[in-house]
């Protein structure tokens, strides 16, 4: 009797498991400078490793305040793979903060989020991949970005 309740909240717990869909194999954010994000504060999200090989897509997200002095911020998200031997893939993405009166597109009161897909990449379980996001504004620094983060789904 026991070891059949056992087996049965073993079951049990598998169907739950199973029935909550795909683990995101990673989704990090990383806290920048308060005086500012200056264009040479490099941010390294590595290692990391994905469960299968397969295409994934990786989204760029940032949280920014009310110090953020623009409307829009754009970001390299350069992918490596040291042990690969492949030469670095960069792909730029801008993110619309703001609308044109100034206007916060997401709601917050202390941080607004935004995120936009960067692209799609084929990631391998062998390799251990590592992902750089830099700004590329023309202000050397940057005041009111908190965090930059990085999914991949």
């Amino acid at each position: 009797m026991r070891a059949s309740k056992l087996l049965c909240g073993l079951v049990l717990a598998a169907v739950i498991v199973g029935c909550q869909g795909v683990r995101l194999p990673y989704h990090h954010f990383m806290a920048t400078n308060a005086l500012g994000w200056t264009v040479t504060d490099t941010l390294r999200f590595a290692p990391v490793t994905v469960n299968s090989d397969g295409q994934y897509t990786i989204t760029a997200g940032v949280r920014v305040d009310d110090r953020y002095a623009y409307r829009d911020l754009w970001l390299v998200v350069e992918h490596r793979c040291p042990e690969a031997l492949q030469p670095a893939h960069r792909d730029t993405v801008h993110l619309i903060l703001a609308d044109s009166q100034g206007k916060w597109l997401t709601q917050g009161v202390v941080l607004h989020e935004t995120n936009e897909t960067v692209t799609t990449r084929a990631l391998t379980t062998k390799d251990a991949h590592e992902f750089l996001v830099y700004h590329i504004m023309n202000d050397q620094s940057l005041v009111g970005v908190n965090e930059v983060g990085l999914k991949i789904e």
